[in-house]
């Protein structure tokens, strides 16, 4: 038998479209798998406290497979675990500082998808606990709260140098900063040459 009746949607479709069922004479489910998901869909949403009791009484008995769950989770969504937290401490501080909060997970998410800083382009490390290339949560207009279009993720580096200023604010530090630096790496007050940073000096002889 290649095809089978649905008797819920009247329409003839391949046996493909069917679940297996062992105690049933066919070895199939009685409906197709799109009428099977949209009676499941509407009995959940009917019946949503039991749902709910029956998903923490098979948590409880499946312990290790769901932490194993979780762990897979994590490792492969680094960005979206990220994204739920950012969206919780910027509630935890709107709340405090009393400011606007209108942003949601999919909204942060969509804004970090591409896994790259919206200032520098540098991309984010999410690996080892916070780092300075982890992401984080910046209002542009430090005045305004967290809502859509005045947030942004960047490094959490970046995001502490800013603190509470803007980048008008910013930009005339950071551009010192930088002239700076690159000045002290070519000609060293100390004679010694290289990056203090990395630990690689060159002392001159001249």
């Amino acid at each position: 038998m290649k095809n089978k009746n649905c008797p819920h949607c009247k329409q003839t479709k391949p046996i493909s479209d069917f679940s297996k069922r062992s105690d049933s004479k066919l070895g199939l489910m009685s409906w197709c798998r799109p009428c099977n998901r949209n009676k499941v869909k509407k009995w959940r949403l009917n019946n949503k406290e039991k749902c709910y009791a029956n998903m923490l009484k098979w948590k409880r008995k499946n312990k290790v497979k769901v932490s194993a769950i979780q762990k897979r989770y994590r490792s492969n969504n680094p960005l979206n675990l990220r994204s739920s937290k950012m969206v919780c401490e910027a509630r935890s501080k709107a709340l405090i500082k009393n400011l606007q909060f209108n942003i949601d997970y999919k909204y942060v998410h969509s804004l970090c998808r591409n896994g790259k800083c919206a200032i520098t382009g540098i991309e984010f490390k999410t690996t080892g606990g916070k780092n300075p290339y982890s992401p984080s949560l910046d209002r542009i207009v430090p005045g305004l709260g967290y809502v859509r279009g005045n947030v942004r993720v960047i490094l959490w580096s970046l995001n502490a140098f800013k603190n509470k200023w803007s980048d008008s604010e910013i930009y005339p530090i950071a551009k010192q900063f930088c002239k700076s630096y690159e000045e002290k790496l070519t000609n060293p007050a100390d004679g010694t040459q290289g990056d203090p940073a990395s630990g690689v000096l060159s002392v001159s002889t001249t």
